[in-house]
């Protein structure tokens, strides 16, 4: 009770989400951890739906794309965390997730600059 109370302190002006399942937890915690799995499944599924939108266009524009082909796989990893048995994903697909970002910013700085 003593960690509910202070995280709720901590995060009262932060994130919503965390803070109406920290203010849950006092209640009934086991519906509050329930409520925090499906908001992250929530969350991952539609940065994987994001992530998948953005490496299919990058796909039309070049099929030979090692980064879209790489964020088509990154997308599917967190379109999957749907999915029970998968749902470990969910740390992969926001790791790699990252790494693909990134990898897309420097890929838009260094073409930005031959141009």
């Amino acid at each position: 009770m003593l960690l509910t109370t202070a995280l709720h302190e901590r995060f009262r002006t932060g994130n919503e989400d965390l803070m109406r399942v920290a203010t849950l937890h006092g209640k009934d915690p086991a519906l509050a951890l329930t409520v925090w799995h499906v908001l992250t499944i929530i969350q991952s599924s539609l940065g994987g739906v994001w992530v998948l939108l953005l490496a299919i266009t990058g796909l039309r524009l070049s099929r030979k794309s090692a980064l879209a082909w790489l964020g088509v796989l990154v997308g599917s990893c967190g379109v999957l965390t749907l999915l029970p048995p998968l749902r470990d994903l969910g740390a992969v697909f926001g790791i790699t997730q990252i790494l693909w970002f990134a990898a897309v910013g420097i890929s838009m700085l260094s073409t930005g600059k031959s141009a």
